[in-house]
């Protein structure tokens, strides 16, 4: 008898182990996810700076020479390319992790994960970012990090 409720002690533990485990992974690409902005460049989102539009903003606010302005052109254009290369590299990662951390799961729980994933993306296309915020644009250096 007490070795059966040591089992059944034994299987709870585990089963808190992965869920702390699950929740720690969950944590872990949120994380991910939050930081990702400001590696990454895609078409028309915030970190992705279309390199013209940089170099005219650039020109105006440094008053760029002509010949630095020529000078400057390639370096944001394969700033660009490589920040879409890494950001494809990140929807990848992003995408094998989530098939990992989906076999871990119930049916139930990914249907849960699937719900709070949805909740995350309506509140994104609202508008608002981190801590219900609006999100303002053109807030990021050329480095992607965040100014004010």
């Amino acid at each position: 008898m007490t070795q059966n409720n040591d089992n059944q002690q034994h299987q709870k533990q585990q089963g808190y182990m992965r869920t702390f485990m699950i929740w720690a992974l969950m944590a872990l690409v949120s994380g991910m996810l939050v930081a990702a902005p400001g590696w990454a460049g895609d078409k028309g989102k915030h970190y992705g700076h279309d390199p013209e539009k940089k170099l005219q903003k650039l020109t105006k606010k440094l008053e760029l020479t002509e010949a630095q302005q020529a000078k400057i052109k390639p370096i944001l254009e394969k700033k660009h390319h490589q920040l879409q290369e890494l950001h494809k590299q990140k929807k990848e990662i992003k995408k094998n992790a989530r098939a990992q951390l989906e076999a871990e799961l119930t049916p139930v729980q990914v249907e849960k994960l699937n719900e709070l994933r949805d909740k995350h993306k309506q509140c994104k296309e609202g508008g608002k970012g981190k801590h219900g915020k609006k999100h303002k644009k053109d807030h990021h250096d050329d480095d992607g990090h965040a100014h004010k």
